[in-house]
């Protein structure tokens, strides 16, 4: 990464930035700038969830079996990027290249758990003392999900919001650190 780097919102598989202000991304070791990054106007934002609401009705209506198939597939992307990932973990975080690779590692392992909940995901019945009366749960989408992640972990955090968000049926907008 280079301080020359300037990395834009992803919405809808374009990269967006309708504004004209951008943030630093600071490398914590040394204080050098590694990048710059959109500073997101409400117009970016209300675009990302439109396209987000849009995607979601196609998403949702995917089996569980087949949503948990894309995140194998992210699993595998991930495994595949593993060293830049890592290098990339290591210089926004300041934590060491072993650190980095656990990180990223983890978050692998999260993508492929969800993956397998593809073919868990069931609901409950519970008991009642009246015979006439049956309670249950089914499991079901909510729609779209904001996500937040803090920059102590950033690979392993998103990891852990957006794959149970999707495996569900879900849709996500993600606002990293």
């Amino acid at each position: 990464m280079s301080s020359d780097l300037i990395l834009k919102n992803i919405i809808s598989y374009k990269e967006v930035h309708s504004g004209n202000e951008w943030l630093s991304k600071v490398n914590p070791v040394n204080q050098e700038i590694i990048c710059k990054f959109a500073n997101s106007p409400k117009e970016d934002v209300n675009a990302a969830i439109v396209a987000a609401q849009a995607a979601y009705t196609k998403w949702s209506q995917l089996s569980p079996l087949a949503r948990g198939t894309h995140l194998r597939k992210i699993a595998d992307l991930l495994e595949k990027n593993s060293a830049e990932l890592s290098q990339a973990v290591s210089l926004e975080t300041g934590k060491s290249l072993k650190d980095a690779e656990g990180e990223v590692q983890a978050a692998i392992q999260v993508a492929h758990f969800f993956a397998g909940e593809g073919a868990r995901l069931f609901g409950k019945t519970i008991v009642s003392n009246n015979a006439l009366k049956q309670s249950y749960s089914v499991r079901s989408s909510r729609g779209v999900a904001a996500l937040i992640v803090p920059a102590n972990t950033p690979i392993a955090n998103i990891a852990w919001k957006v794959f149970p968000a999707l495996i569900c049926g879900n849709t996500a907008i993600l606002k990293s650190s």
